[in-house]
């Protein structure tokens, strides 16, 4: 017997603009819920056969997981496909980013849990195709959550996927060179995602090539974006995982996101410093047990760097002792960021 039942819902206000290739998110009100939702709404004109049109919600349905937003409905009218999802208030990686990198102990923590429900996307036959930040969203209890499916595909027998159009800043060189692509796609969008986690977008976007063949150039040689370039506070051994990820020949890469979870558990240093930055000027710290640690890089009139080391004691909340490590002039930021990552190995 079929059923055809009306479904309404308030918009209040578009959300994650500029973050979607195809289509727009609103949060809304659902008064058949009492409650907010979050509806994203594909135009109908952007398939070609009608047996397309919940082809994302059946994908994400499909991949039910603690790890995966779940799905509330899916319907549709002469205009418009309509997902509707939970609402995440917390917002996505992307609105942590835009806020500054994170420490590396909260970069483990979610990338472990996105990628517990990567590895299970790829166990049940899919390959995401859309890893990133603003594709990673945060629960109320702060733990993260993969979303979007509009990329995701099927994978045959062999484990081969065919590839989908992708967004710009986190194409694959396998999306230049194959119509097809394994889950290594996803591992490399991982190991961007985490590039972005670790030192921020600012970093990221302003190595983004001026042109589309810039990129694809760049993409392929292995150069884009700078695998040498991190903020100093990065440990060698986050640093190792994601240059592992992002290795043009995907064969190279990680093997699986269970492999990508465990060569991140093995990161035991530099877990809590936080990195801040107010114009030129950079700042970390972090808090121990008995004591605060700081460390700042600032820039004077004259172009010069002077890097300042120092200890809080959290007795009576009084600064009880502070130490030079280090004081400038240095000429350029990389001989600062030397003195800088000295620091750091002083002051674990």
């Amino acid at each position: 017997m079929k059923i055809a039942s009306t479904i309404e819902a308030t918009k209040l206000r578009q959300i994650g603009a500029g973050q979607g290739m195809n289509s727009e998110v609103f949060l809304c009100h659902d008064p058949q819920l009492d409650g907010e939702i979050v509806i994203k709404e594909v135009p109908v004109s952007n398939f070609s056969m009608p047996d397309e049109f919940f082809s994302e919600a059946q994908r994400l349905y499909a991949n039910k997981h603690p790890r995966v937003v779940p799905l509330h409905y899916a319907c549709r009218d002469a205009d418009k496909i309509r997902i509707a999802m939970p609402y995440f208030a917390n917002g996505s990686l992307q609105d942590k980013i835009n806020q500054g990198p994170l420490s590396t102990r909260q970069i483990i923590w979610w990338a472990q849990q996105f990628l517990s429900g990567l590895h299970y996307i790829h166990s049940n036959g899919f390959i995401h195709f859309d890893i990133k930040p603003s594709n990673i969203l945060i629960h109320d209890d702060a733990s993260v959550m993969i979303s979007d499916f509009g990329q995701a595909r099927p994978t045959n027998h062999l484990g081969v996927g065919e590839i989908p159009p992708m967004y710009p800043g986190h194409l694959t060189p396998e999306f230049f060179q194959y119509s097809m692509a394994t889950k290594q796609s996803d591992i490399y969008q991982v190991g961007l995602t985490l590039y972005r986690m670790c030192n921020g977008d600012d970093l990221f976007k302003s190595q983004m090539p001026a042109t589309g063949q810039e990129l694809r150039d760049q993409i392929l040689n292995g150069t884009f974006p700078n695998r040498n370039k991190f903020l100093p506070h990065v440990p060698n051994r986050l640093r190792r995982v994601i240059r592992k990820a992002l290795k043009v020949n995907p064969a190279d890469r990680q093997q699986t996101a269970m492999e990508l979870m465990n060569e991140l558990g093995q990161v035991n240093s530099l877990l809590d410093w936080e990195y801040s930055k107010h114009g030129e000027n950079c700042y970390w710290q972090r808090k121990g047990e008995n004591h605060e640690y700081h460390i700042q890089m600032i820039k004077n009139a004259s172009n010069q760097w002077c890097i300042e080391g120092f200890t809080i004691r959290l007795d009576n909340k009084q600064k009880r002792a502070k130490t030079d490590w280090c004081a400038g002039p240095f000429n350029t930021f990389l001989q600062a960021e030397r003195v800088v990552s000295q620091m750091f190995k002083h002051m674990e």
